[in-house]
């Protein structure tokens, strides 16, 4: 045991040491404080900073692999900014209960490719603007009639290592929103025990977790199976309108 604990020591401290596996293996180990958001800084400064010459290392292999990917099937490809930070990958397992998305190969944070071809179809739908999703982002809905659809979409990885910042969200009616439902009712009554309506009575309760800064480019990629330039005018614009109007990420 002691020699295992030794090694879980020497790793931490280790700017080379892979940025995904650190975070989701190895988070309860980085502090003696049970906060989150003491991890979260250790992470980030102690691990994803100090490791920031690696990191761009890997990303630049990462996008010129992409990109010879997109040229053979004369693809295309775009870059957008996001004017707010990005937190995606809340829900996923996590020591902390607040997951976030790192590349498990190079730990560099990107948005997977099912994220943005789920934003293109919502999309489509909430605007009724693409009458054929299915034909282009393929039927996964119906199992006796699942197909695949004619475009493919690359993960989107930031053109050089993003910032990372710790941002929070604060709960002020944890009880109230942890009962059941048909807990919930209307009632004059400060007993927060019988599950009153939302009211001011309870301890707001902040949930810290991490997020990318505002600010980055991120490089975005498809390309259509059949080559099909006019299937791929038609995702690119709902891409873009997609990326403006509803946005990924929390």
């Amino acid at each position: 045991m002691s020699l295992f604990i030794n090694t879980i020591g020497r790793y931490k401290v280790n700017p080379n040491a892979n940025k995904a596996l650190w975070f989701e293996r190895l988070s309860l180990f980085l502090s003696n404080s049970d906060k989150n958001f003491d991890l979260y800084d250790i992470f980030i400064n102690e691990c994803y900073v100090k490791g920031k010459n690696i990191l761009q290392s890997a990303l630049k292999k990462l996008h010129h692999r992409f990109d010879q990917i997109v040229s053979a099937h004369n693809g295309k490809k775009l870059q957008f900014t996001n004017i707010g930070k990005i937190a995606i990958g809340l829900g996923n397992e996590h020591p902390t209960e607040n997951g976030f998305v790192l590349d498990r190969n190079t730990g560099i944070p990107y948005l997977p490719a099912t994220v943005i071809k789920g934003v293109c179809r919502a999309l489509a739908r909430l605007t009724g603007k693409e009458s054929h999703i299915a034909e282009l982002l393929g039927n996964a809905y119906d199992d006796q009639f699942a197909f695949q659809g004619d475009i493919i979409f690359l993960p989107a990885y930031p053109e050089k290592v993003p910032a990372l910042e710790i941002d929070v969200i604060t709960n002020h009616h944890q009880d109230y929103y942890g009962a059941s439902p048909e807990k919930r009712c209307y009632s004059l009554c400060n007993d927060k025990d019988k599950w009153p309506s939302p009211m001011d009575i309870e301890s707001p309760i902040p949930v810290f977790h991490l997020a990318i800064s505002e600010g980055q480019i991120f490089t975005f990629r498809f390309f259509s199976i059949s080559q099909n330039k006019e299937n791929e005018e038609r995702i690119f614009a709902l891409l873009v309108e997609a990326l403006q109007e509803l946005g990924i990420g929390a």
